[in-house]
């Protein structure tokens, strides 16, 4: 670029470029944003898209308190109104918020919503079976057995006690044939 006046013309400077600023407004916020817990690493989050422009979504979560920073971890394509995060931890609170986004940048935050990853129960109690004297149970593909404890009163259940956290559950039931 160089100018001119009555004296001559300037030195050229260096080149450089611009850019026009988009006619594509920002989308608007998503709404209605809600949480459930599916299990004790998943939770499903819904929300209402409001927007016909959004190129995707950005989901952003913390744990624990809704107070404070949320990291955008997540996404969603364009037109999506759920989404299914993974990869939480068991009895754990999470907190999520939603923003839509295309070229022209990303648009206000949705509500906040939270939901806390389920426990599973660490204790299988078998009561009150009269059709059956023995159970299999397979935890995570490690064989358990569940039967009588003739030493308990009125020959009650022995009781399986696990430690928290997400389990692969496969029970069978059968007869007992204590070693003759």
């Amino acid at each position: 670029m160089a100018s001119y006046n009555s004296a001559g013309e300037s030195a050229r400077s260096a080149w450089d470029s611009a850019q026009t600023l988009s006619s594509t407004p920002v989308p608007d916020a998503p709404s209605n944003l809600t949480a459930t817990a599916l299990s004790g690493t998943q939770i499903q989050l819904a929300w209402s898209d409001n927007s016909s422009n959004e190129t995707g979504f950005t989901i952003f979560r913390r744990s624990g308190s809704c107070e404070g920073t949320f990291f955008g971890l997540d996404s969603a394509s364009a037109g999506a109104t759920s989404k299914t995060v993974s990869g939480l931890s068991v009895g754990t609170t999470y907190c999520f918020k939603v923003a839509a986004f295309n070229a022209a940048g990303n648009s206000a935050y949705s509500n906040t919503a939270s939901a806390v990853t389920e426990i599973p129960p660490t204790t299988l109690r078998i009561v009150n079976n009269t059709h059956y004297d023995m159970i299999d149970v397979r935890i995570d593909g490690n064989q358990q057995y569940i039967y009588p404890d003739l030493t308990l009163p009125e020959g009650g259940w022995r009781e399986w006690t696990g430690s928290p956290g997400t389990y692969a559950l496969d029970i069978g039931v059968g007869r007992y044939l204590p070693d003759q």
